[in-house]
């Protein structure tokens, strides 16, 4: 007679999509010309909990190793106990980009702020994973969106059709 054996898998997730954590009053269209000032307009314009912790948050971890992923895009992100949910900000450099210590060693032209609680590893990498496909499909749609609406609308669109 054979003896069944039962594994607990954990629950996964669920999963979540860009377009749930994105507010459009979280698009900006930077002027900025360094990483610091790009970053401080952008946490100071979101709705980000303690500004200043979070901001710490993300120097901490560009001292880790840059953000600037190459291509000219850059996804700051950080993980807080005091955070209870997940946000997504969007910056887009209209002019040369900003210098962001990129492999590639161009510029920055645009950066997608992620934020959310730590102990949601698996939500966050997924939200990493889309943000990156997003990216890759999209990247020159977002350089030349002129409103938040155009950005909302990308977003909705990769989901959809996920490309």
């Amino acid at each position: 007679m054979a003896t069944q054996v039962r594994t607990r898998r954990k629950k996964r997730a669920p999963k979540i999509e860009l377009s749930s954590i994105f507010d459009p009053r979280a698009v900006f269209f930077l002027e900025e010309s360094t990483r610091d000032e790009a970053l401080t307009t952008m946490v100071n314009g979101m709705n980000v909990g303690n500004k200043e912790i979070f901001f710490k948050a993300l120097l901490k971890r560009e001292e880790l190793v840059s953000t600037a992923i190459g291509s000219g895009i850059a996804i700051p992100h950080a993980k807080l106990e005091e955070l209870d949910r997940f946000f997504l900000g969007i910056g887009i450099v209209k002019e040369k980009g900003i210098e962001w210590e990129a492999r590639d060693h161009f510029p920055v032209r645009i950066i997608m702020l992620l934020g959310g609680p730590k102990g949601a590893e698996s939500q966050y990498l997924g939200l990493l994973s889309q943000t990156t496909s997003m990216l890759r499909d999209h990247r020159i749609d977002l350089i030349k969106a002129t409103t938040p609406e155009e950005v909302a609308q990308i977003i909705s669109l990769q989901e959809v059709y996920g490309s």
